[in-house]
């Protein structure tokens, strides 16, 4: 049984991997031995690795109590719009394969109650002008994604004895299951607690 091959989708990822030497970096989830997803890592570049001596750092920004809710954020606005305030390590090579288009670099600045959503594949990175909390997840439904996540998960904790899985997860893998989200999930953590 074949894992979800992320060069199917592919659409200028590979151009960016291979630029930035990208390698998987495995998350952790409850121990040092458990892992569930595998993300990607590159040590080449940082979307931040200059900061203007003029952007206060995330304690000062907090302090700044003279200046309204709305102040702050066209203070952070401005910032985030600026390369010469933030910048990153380096600029991007041209691409391997003669294409002289180069990746966009966007920038939004999350306010309290704000939702991000970041497209499949997409390389992010976050800078906290202030302190903060995020919560991220990851999204998987059914019919579309349910494969491809467990295949992911299967690939990444290098399980392949197949025969031994619940009859929800050879069903996933054969895309003919047709029951929630939930059993899904309720089987992999059965599988994954039993490692």
């Amino acid at each position: 049984m074949k894992g979800f091959d992320r060069k199917e989708l592919e659409s200028g990822v590979s151009f960016v991997d291979k630029a930035l030497e990208s390698y998987r970096l495995p998350s952790v989830a409850w121990d040092d031995d458990t892992y569930l997803s595998s993300g990607w890592q590159s040590d080449k570049m940082s979307l931040y690795s200059f900061r203007s001596e003029d952007v206060p750092s995330a304690e000062e920004f907090a302090m700044l109590e003279e200046k309204s809710p709305e102040q702050k954020i066209s203070d952070m606005n401005a910032i985030a719009l600026s390369l010469d305030k933030l910048a990153p390590s380096l600029d991007f090579p041209a691409r391997f394969d003669g294409n002289d288009d180069t990746p966009t670099i966007w920038t939004v600045v999350q306010k309290p109650g704000d939702l991000l959503v970041i497209p499949a594949f997409w390389w992010h990175q976050t800078y906290a002008l202030e302190p903060s909390v995020a919560i991220a997840s990851q999204r998987c439904g059914n019919e579309r994604d349910a494969k491809r996540v467990v295949s992911h998960i299967f690939d990444t904790i290098g399980l392949d004895n197949y025969d031994e899985l619940p009859s929800v997860l050879k069903e996933v893998m054969d895309d003919s299951y047709t029951g929630t989200q939930k059993d899904i999930a309720s089987a992999l953590f059965e599988v994954l607690s039993s490692m």
